[in-house]
C-alpha cells in the first residue's frame, strides 16, 4: 500500500473510530440538532437538510419523522397521537409511485405553483380550505387527524383533482397521485 493510500486509510479509521466512540463528531452534532425537537420542529429540519445535509436521509411514516445519519444511525421523532401528516405533490403531467414519504428524495412537478386544497371528512368537517404553496420538492404538508378518512381535493390554474386520503397506522404518507385535469 503506497503512502497516500496509507494517510488515507488511517483518516477513514480514524474518523469512524471518532464517531463510534461518541465524540462530538458530525454524527452526534447531527443527533445533537434533532433530539427535544416536536414533531413539527422535526418535519422542519428535514425539509431544510433536504438541502443542507445531503448526507442525512429523512423519511415521513404515518408514526414520526425518521432521520437516518451517517454510518446508519437512525433517530425518530414521533408524530403526536391524534395527528398524522399527509405529504401531498399534485401532478398535471407526470409523477412517481410511492408509499412512504421520502422527505429528501421524492419530488413533484408543481413546486412554488400556489394550489387551492380542500379537504374534508365524508360527514362534512371541513378540515382545510385554503392556498397553499408547494415546497420546493413540489410537496405541501397536512396535519389532519388522525384514524380518519378524509376527501382531498387540488385546484391549481383551472384544473382540479381529488382522491380520498386516510390517517390510519397502515396509510401511505406519500399522496402523488392527485391529478389536476
Amino acid at each position: 500500500m503506497g503512502t497516500r493510500r496509507l494517510l488515507a486509510f488511517s483518516s477513514i479509521v480514524a474518523a469512524l473510530s471518532w464517531s463510534a466512540c461518541g465524540g462530538d463528531g458530525p454524527v452526534d452534532t447531527l443527533e445533537a440538532r434533532i433530539r427535544g425537537l416536536d414533531a413539527e420542529e422535526a418535519l422542519a429540519l428535514a425539509n431544510e437538510w433536504r438541502t443542507t445535509e445531503p448526507s442525512v436521509g429523512t423519511t415521513l411514516t404515518a408514526e414520526a419523522v425518521v432521520f437516518l445519519l451517517p454510518g446508519g444511525r437512525q433517530v425518530s421523532v414521533p408524530l403526536p397521537a391524534d395527528t398524522m401528516v399527509l405529504a401531498v405533490a399534485p401532478y398535471v403531467t407526470s409523477t412517481h409511485e410511492c408509499q412512504i414519504h421520502s422527505i429528501d428524495g421524492c419530488g413533484g412537478e408543481m413546486a412554488g405553483v400556489p394550489v387551492w386544497v380542500h379537504a374534508e371528512t365524508p360527514d362534512g368537517a371541513v378540515l382545510v380550505d385554503e392556498s397553499m404553496t408547494p415546497m420546493d420538492n413540489g410537496f405541501i404538508e397536512l396535519w389532519l387527524p388522525r384514524d380518519s378518512e378524509i376527501d382531498l381535493s387540488i385546484e391549481a390554474g383551472g384544473l382540479a383533482g381529488g382522491q380520498r386520503v386516510t390517517t390510519f397506522a397502515t396509510s401511505d404518507t406519500c399522496i402523488a397521485q392527485i391529478r389536476l385535469q
